[in-house]
């Protein structure tokens, strides 16, 4: 044996009561679960912790820090093993230099990158070989981004689809698929995934279906009209048959609180018509952007660039803040609940960090949404924001549906972060076990681990099981802390004893020992 870990509390990711058992490692993979009575090269008394899968993070933005230092080698010292990438609608691959300058503006835009990175890929596959090539500290699967396949196809063209250009998309995702891709990550309501009709999603999807590939959808709407966006997903999957999941599914707004209930019934409905639909949440109130995405979406969408050119025009100005604050616009201010629902969290000016627009109107003595263009006019897309979209009870309600999966939506960044970026897991599990009892510790975990690598084919991960790869967090329960906050949210958690990649030790107590073990995961592998 290369490891054995001796008497440990396994919960072995499958939801079955935990128990005590000694885990023996050979190369990559669990050998043997049970009492062990040969010595391993490695020896690890566990003295009762918690030995637990490691995290299969469903849905993660880290490909955005793969090719930077900002990776998320600060992650797998929490035990995070697995990022599923490429998701809401812009990835790095496909890639070609005449359509250059879209492809990398709609994948920064999307993800608020502040370093570029060198694009030296054309397809899937040379994006992953440049992937494995950094030798990553997770095992990382990637979709292909919507937006992407239409931007380089058709650039940034604000129409409808011609047929020739539907079948030339459907060709690209095709190749795409057969190099690896899990499959297709919609983005709808981003550039330029919003200008497609439901026809395109359908031709894509059946694609998708051909390889028994995946559609993850970022809708159209997760506000005013989220209930439609959903059942547009779900019109989707009646006519292809193509496994869904609905991505990050929340309700944004004060007006639209209590739609939660009608979206899990169409998606339990859905599943209950042998539609093949899932869907996953994070677990946290505010979300997290570039503050420019309180406009209005037509306002930004065409880039951040555009956006400050247009907002020079002062009457344009007033106009825009006018019908803002009297709800003739529909945007995230209104859904965040106007100025006290915005917290800047980083702009050029520290004296704002940490402040809403309400409180940074009051200290500059101008309007709020003015402040928040001047911000925007010095900083560019790099000033980021908290906004206070959902209401915690109705979050609750998702989160605990039995058939949620757990996720980050985490992205790199070199400047203030979300918590979940580096918290999520910890948090859930010590929020919803630790302190309410809303779950087992056994059904918390299948969740952010089984599950996932179930639902996305992660072959032989998410679980304590012989045979299956040794991805393992050892924790210690009683100490087991989540130190992420939104004022301070890169923090280690505590209680994480060890973490194991690929059979290899890979994080101890909080230290990334540096081997670069993780792999890259391709469809049908």
């Amino acid at each position: 044996m290369d490891t054995v870990i001796r008497g440990a509390t396994i919960v072995d990711g499958t939801g079955k009561k935990a128990f005590l058992a000694d885990v023996g490692i050979v190369g990559k993979k669990i050998a043997r679960v049970g009492k062990i009575e040969e010595k391993g090269a490695r020896e690890i008394s566990a003295n009762g912790k918690l030995l637990i899968p490691g995290f299969v993070d469903p849905h993660s933005h880290v490909d955005a820090g793969v090719f930077t230092e900002c990776f998320a080698r600060n992650r797998i010292v929490q035990g995070i093993t697995s990022d599923f990438v490429g998701h809401c609608g812009a990835t790095p691959a496909p890639f070609c230099a005449e359509r250059g300058d879209v492809l990398q503006r709609i994948y920064y835009d999307l993800t608020g990158l502040t370093k570029r990175f060198e694009w030296k890929w054309t397809d899937v596959d040379s994006y992953i070989k440049a992937i494995e090539a950094t030798k990553p500290s997770s095992n990382i699967a990637t979709l292909v981004g919507h937006g992407t396949l239409r931007a380089y196809v058709m650039g940034e063209e604000p129409r409808k689809a011609t047929e020739r250009e539907l079948d030339a998309m459907c060709e690209l995702l095709d190749a795409c698929l057969c190099q690896g891709a899990m499959g297709l990550g919609l983005g709808l309501n981003n550039m330029p995934g919003l200008y497609s009709d439901t026809d395109e999603l359908i031709a894509l999807a059946k694609v998708c279906k051909k390889h028994d590939a995946i559609v993850v959808a970022h809708r159209r709407s997760e506000s005013g009209t989220a209930v439609e966006a959903v059942e547009e997903m779900i019109r989707v999957t009646e006519a292809t048959g193509v496994r869904m999941n609905i991505a990050h599914v929340k309700v944004m707004g004060r007006d639209n609180w209590g739609k939660a209930k009608t979206i899990l019934a169409l998606i339990d409905d859905a599943a209950a018509r042998g539609l093949d639909v899932t869907f996953d949440v994070y677990p946290y109130i505010y979300s997290f952007g570039q503050l420019g995405m309180i406009f209005p979406r037509w306002l930004f969408t065409p880039g951040w660039a555009k956006m400050k050119e247009t907002i020079s025009d002062k009457a344009f100005r007033r106009k825009l803040i006018d019908d803002m604050q009297n709800g003739r616009e529909d945007c995230f201010y209104t859904d965040a609940g106007g100025a006290d629902g915005v917290q800047v969290v980083q702009c050029d000016d520290p004296r704002y960090n940490g402040k809403t627009l309400r409180e940074i109107g009051e200290i500059i003595g101008e309007d709020p949404l003015e402040c928040a263009l001047r911000l925007i006019e010095k900083s560019d897309y790099t000033v980021m924001g908290f906004f206070a979209f959902q209401n915690e009870a109705e979050m609750d309600s998702i989160v605990l549906h039995k058939n949620a999966m757990i996720l980050s939506d985490g992205v790199p960044s070199y400047g203030h972060n979300h918590p979940r970026y580096m918290g999520a897991f910890a948090h859930y599990l010590e929020h919803y076990v630790k302190e309410t009892g809303a779950l087992t510790l056994e059904e918390a975990v299948r969740r952010v681990t089984s599950m996932p690598a179930r639902r996305y084919r992660f072959n032989g991960r998410g679980v304590v099981e012989e045979g299956a790869f040794a991805d393992l967090a050892l924790l210690d329960w009683e100490k087991f802390h989540d130190n992420c906050t939104y004022a301070d949210p890169i923090r280690k958690a505590d209680g994480v004893e060890a973490v194991f990649l690929n059979g290899t030790l890979a994080a101890e107590r909080g230290r990334y020992l540096g081997q670069g073990v993780g792999e890259v995961l391709r469809r049908g592998k």
